[in-house]
């Protein structure tokens, strides 16, 4: 915000759940912060030369900038199952043919949250991307779904959100593809896809028993990061 910058001052409004992460000083300009509680923070930084604070300071003040949410945690209610699982989950650009997700997980795990440990997958508003859960068997029938929050509110409940379900079935692969909405039907920020799996025709909801409490009695989920871009 000034090119005679050496120092700059950051604060948020509210500012109590606010934690600087990293090497904490004013005299860098580029800085780490953690958001410890969901909700809108407005930002503030100052920058300014501290040889002629008077004549170099500038500030920007940017309203409800940070938004922080908090998505549930899905549960699984009775057990988990390695036929009852995901093995492998695959996503592609259906234009380029890269693959942008090849991800082997764990099975008889409840929950795995990928969002981290994958880093953010970045896709295309308005482009189509073809994905793939395979299974290690199939003893058992179940359901697949795919979710993703478009507009980065914590849950995948809005219209929309929902990208792809399967019927209750044996099938060791499931493929099909989703395509990003514009710019109208999806925010500009991280966000996260949820895949979910359910024992035969059991209710399949993207939180699990904590958010329907007869859904997923049997099952897993996975989280991955994701951002929209143009």
């Amino acid at each position: 915000i000034t090119d005679k910058a050496n120092k700059w001052e950051w604060t948020f409004f509210p500012g109590t759940d606010v934690t600087a992460e990293g090497t904490v000083s004013d005299f860098l300009s580029e800085r780490e912060f953690s958001f410890n509680k969901p909700g809108k923070y407005t930002v503030q930084l100052k920058a300014y030369n501290v040889i002629d604070s008077a004549n170099s300071a500038n500030a920007i003040i940017k309203g409800n900038f940070v938004i922080v949410v908090d998505p549930c945690i899905p549960i699984i209610s009775v057990t988990t199952s390695t036929d009852v699982a995901n093995a492998n989950f695959t996503l592609q650009d259906n234009n380029s043919g890269k693959y942008i997700i090849q991800n082997k997980s764990d099975v008889g795990v409840s929950y795995e949250d990928f969002t981290k440990e994958l880093g953010v997958t970045y896709v295309n508003y308005g482009a189509t991307y073809n994905f793939e859960m395979q299974r290690v068997s199939n003893i058992n029938a179940m359901t697949r779904k795919i979710w993703i929050d478009w507009n980065v509110d914590g849950d995948f409940e809005d219209a929309g959100e929902l990208v792809a379900s399967q019927a209750s079935g044996t099938s060791m692969n499931w493929t099909g593809s989703f395509t990003v909405p514009d710019v109208t039907g999806a925010f500009d920020a991280i966000t996260r896809m949820r895949l979910g799996v359910s024992y035969g025709t059991d209710p399949n909801h993207p939180c699990g028993a904590n958010g329907a409490p007869n859904s997923n009695r049997i099952g897993e989920f996975e989280d991955y990061a994701i951002r929209v871009q143009n």
